[in-house]
């Protein structure tokens, strides 16, 4: 989910920063991969995914279109005509009703039919100055939208397509550009552009609950919660590179979790309990553990100014907008595995020959331990005892020993040792060669 004024901050803002401040150097870590990148319309900015089509929404805020992606052939099978300047900030898709809210600068949302990719209506937002995020509460069919310029949420009616009332949120907001609905606690949360807070309403009464600061200053963007375990994460963009962590339960800043340059859009896994957040200005996405709440994975991204995310967690696929490069970057959810080596060193003669291999995380970034088991074999007839044996080590090194007694006279011997591989890493071999057999 992308929540900035997109409009603005690309090509303005990003300018200002870069000449007042260093580029994050964010560690790359081999992990989740690119599958390919997708030509869209101009200048896309958010983006959204309904699990049950497999179709992907881009609001392309350069030319006022909405460009649908299929999932399965990762082409852009339709282009919908929208208001001046849209926006559709976060998770702008009704499942259920397979229809998608689009707002847009020009003080309107409009709403589109997933079924034929056409126009419904566009709804009229006189009341609610500029629009920008947008999310849904299915089981209700009502859409709230933050009002960026006027200082509220506005609530539309998904059954008759009008606006059904507005929250105020002058008590605690200046520029509410994000927003986020919890089904599991009826709970939404709005982020605030310009200022520290975050505001958490009850979706039942429509009433503000709390509003706290979150991170060490002003400018979130990205907004997501993860209903199964009531976790919310911000983006903190403005100072501090950081992704804030609220427990729902508390409303409690539990973490607060660095991650690259200039981050925008989050979006949440439900069902790997990942989150992808996009920094705009290092040009990677970070992956959060959102058990340990770690950078796992750090995803370069081919192209400039990724900013709106989206995961359609029933195909594991991670969707990023390109602002610059007027493209989609697509990214498997599933980690590639670590790469070794392995290595053999024998000592000894005769019956009393040991050989050891040793198996080396190469994969850069931080190194994990390689588990698992190793097989022997060698060039001429001989008995390794045991036949295989288990890895243990510590950091990127793990190595293990089996003894070796030859059965001829053969002379060169190689002794060869196959790594397995574990979950988390690929398998290798390595051999040594003898003059004479040990």
């Amino acid at each position: 989910m992308l929540s900035l004024k997109q409009k603005r901050l690309p090509l303005l803002l990003s300018v200002l920063l870069m000449g007042c401040m260093p580029l994050y150097a964010a560690p790359i870590v081999r992990g989740q991969t690119v599958v390919t990148t997708i030509p869209v319309g101009s200048g896309p900015t958010a983006i959204a995914t309904n699990s049950v089509t497999n179709e992907v929404y881009v609001s392309n805020y350069g030319d006022s279109t909405v460009s649908v992606i299929n999932g399965g052939s990762n082409t852009v099978v339709a282009t919908v005509p929208v208001g001046s300047g849209p926006e559709g900030i976060g998770q702008f898709v009704n499942k259920i009703t397979n229809r998608i809210y689009v707002s847009s600068d020009s003080n309107s949302v409009t709403v589109i039919d997933g079924a034929s990719n056409t126009v419904v209506t566009t709804i009229l937002t006189p009341t609610c100055n500029l629009p920008a995020g947008v999310a849904v509460n299915e089981a209700t069919n009502l859409v709230y939208v933050t009002c960026f310029s006027s200082d509220g949420l506005a609530i539309i009616n998904g059954a008759t397509n009008a606006i059904a009332g507005t929250i105020s949120l002058g008590c605690c907001t200046v520029q509410p550009v994000s927003v986020a609905f919890n089904p599991a606690t009826q709970r939404i949360y709005v982020a605030d552009r310009s200022s520290q807070n975050v505001v958490v309403i009850d979706a039942l009464t429509n009433s503000i609950i709390t509003s706290f600061p979150v991170g060490t200053c002003c400018g979130h963007a990205g907004l997501d919660v993860n209903p199964s375990t009531n976790m919310v994460y911000v983006s903190n963009f403005e100072t501090g590179d950081s992704v804030s962590v609220i427990d729902g339960s508390t409303n409690a800043v539990v973490a607060i979790i660095p991650v690259g340059s200039f981050p925008t859009g989050v979006s949440m896994d439900v069902v790997t309990n990942k989150i992808y957040v996009a920094n705009q200005l290092s040009n990677t996405v970070s992956v959060i553990d959102g058990p340990t709440n770690t950078v796992v994975d750090t995803i370069p991204v081919p192209g400039s100014e990724p900013g709106g995310t989206a995961v359609d967690p029933a195909t594991n696929i991670v969707y990023v907008t390109l602002f610059q490069s007027n493209q989609v970057v697509v990214i498997s959810g599933v980690a590639a595995k670590r790469s070794t080596s392995t290595s053999v060193s024998c000592s000894g003669s005769g019956l009393g020959s040991k050989c050891t291999a040793t198996v080396s995380d190469t994969s850069p970034g931080t190194p994990t331990t390689p588990s698992g088991t190793v097989s022997w074999s060698s060039s001429s007839s001989g008995v390794f005892k045991p036949s295989t044996c288990t890895l243990s080590g510590s950091g990127s090194i793990a190595s293990c020993t089996v003894g070796y007694s030859p059965s001829g006279p053969s002379n060169p011997v190689t002794i060869m040792a196959t790594y397995q591989g574990d979950s988390d890493h690929s398998g290798s071999s390595g051999s040594e060669t003898l003059s004479a057999p040990p």
